[in-house]
Formats: structure tokens, sequence, C-alpha cells
């Protein structure tokens, strides 16, 4: 009898399993997610990338520059520099006056150095500037990181009224946390 009542429960449990009933109706539809940003799908931010003191003179001693991203490293990322933002940040800076540690370029050291950043023929540079005979080491950052936000906005939509965010008047963290850019 227990044999009969294991084989009957076995049986009753394949044929509920076995069966497959009618599929029900479909749900409400759930809260809307909140919006990004239009257009910033397809960030791009390099690595922290160090200068190993690699600045280069650039025709002066008062003018030194550093590539981050060479034209083929650009090209290969499919980016059109002329219709995206670059936004360039220096790392490793450290100051009794700022407490930040990242900071965006451009930047005015208080040794007269101006960091600054360009880009020319599809490279992505940081240039470094000194007035008259200052201090040209621009070792005042340790690394640089770039971040590419894509072109995708149309001009005089979002953006002319103000809705897009302002990412050159953003801190490096707003735009880490904007964009999930880890450390």
């Amino acid at each position: 009898m227990k044999k009969m009542g294991q084989f009957c429960y076995l049986a009753l449990l394949v044929s509920l399993v076995a069966c497959s009933g009618d599929d029900g109706e479909v749900g409400p539809q759930g809260e809307q997610g909140p919006e990004g940003p239009a257009g910033t799908a397809n960030v791009i931010y390099s690595d922290w990338i160090d200068t190993g003191g690699d600045f280069i003179e650039d025709g002066s001693l008062s003018i030194k520059t550093f590539t981050l991203a060479s034209a083929e490293e650009v090209t290969a990322l499919g980016i059109d520099l002329n219709t995206s933002q670059v936004l360039v940040y220096g790392g490793g800076f450290t100051s009794l006056v700022t407490p930040e540690t990242v900071l965006p370029l451009p930047h005015v050291s208080f040794g007269g150095q101006f960091y600054t950043y360009n880009i020319n023929n599809g490279e992505i540079r940081v240039v470094g500037f000194a007035r008259d005979s200052g201090d040209n080491a621009f070792n005042e950052f340790d690394e640089y990181r770039y971040v590419i936000v894509p072109g995708g906005v149309p001009a005089g939509g979002d953006n002319a009224r103000g809705l897009q965010p302002d990412y050159q008047n953003m801190s490096y963290d707003e735009i880490a946390t904007l964009f999930n850019i880890p450390e």
C-alpha cells in the first residue's frame, strides 16, 4: 500500500508539472525609469594615462604637449571629434588650497603654468604653457583621462533650451557619477 501511495503521489506530481495552461493576460506597464541625458549612451573614457614626464617641447621652452590619444586610436573608436564633446581631466593633483585630486582642464597653476587640451589632426593632446621663464616642468598632474560624449543632440534642441547638462562646468566627480565611470 505504501508503494501504491508513493506511485500515486509521483503520478500526480508528474501530471501537474506536465500540464500547461493558457497564458495569462499581460500585466500593467511598470513605471518609466529615469531618463538619461540624450546622446550619452556611448560615452567613451580612457584609462588614467601616466605622462611619465613625457611632455615634449613644441617650438619653445614655454610650450609643451603630451598626446593622450593618437589619430589612429581616435579613428579606431569610430567617433567624430568634430561633433562630440571632449573633456580632459588631470589627476594626482595635490594642493593645500584645492582639496580635489582630479581637476578639469583648462587649469591654471599657482606656479604660472597653464594646462589645457586641444584636438589637432584627430589627436587629443594636453598642452602646457609657462609664462615667461616660469616653471615648465609641467608636473602638477601625475596622469590624465579623457571623456568623449558623442554627438547626437541637434543644435537648437534640448541643449539650446538649457535642458542638457553643461558638461564643461561639471566636476570630475559629477561626470563620473553621471556616466558611471569607475575610478
